[in-house]
């Protein structure tokens, strides 16, 4: 799941939700709350996730 709900306060309420589904792992690694995710290039809302998107996860800096 993702969101672009901005209060990552431990046991913050989320109402904005999405499912990213099923994706293949080429690399191995912890995502942690914070992280962003990259799906050709874009994040948030304007994602339009489809079949084939590649998907990345980076650390909030």
């Amino acid at each position: 799941m993702t969101t672009d709900h901005d209060d990552t306060a431990a046991g913050a309420r989320i109402d904005r939700v999405a499912f990213l589904g099923l994706v293949e792992i080429a690399n191995a690694g912890v995502i942690d709350r914070g992280d962003e995710a990259w799906c050709d290039g874009e994040t948030g809302p304007e994602l339009g996730l489809r079949p084939e998107v590649d998907v990345l996860f980076s650390p909030a800096f």
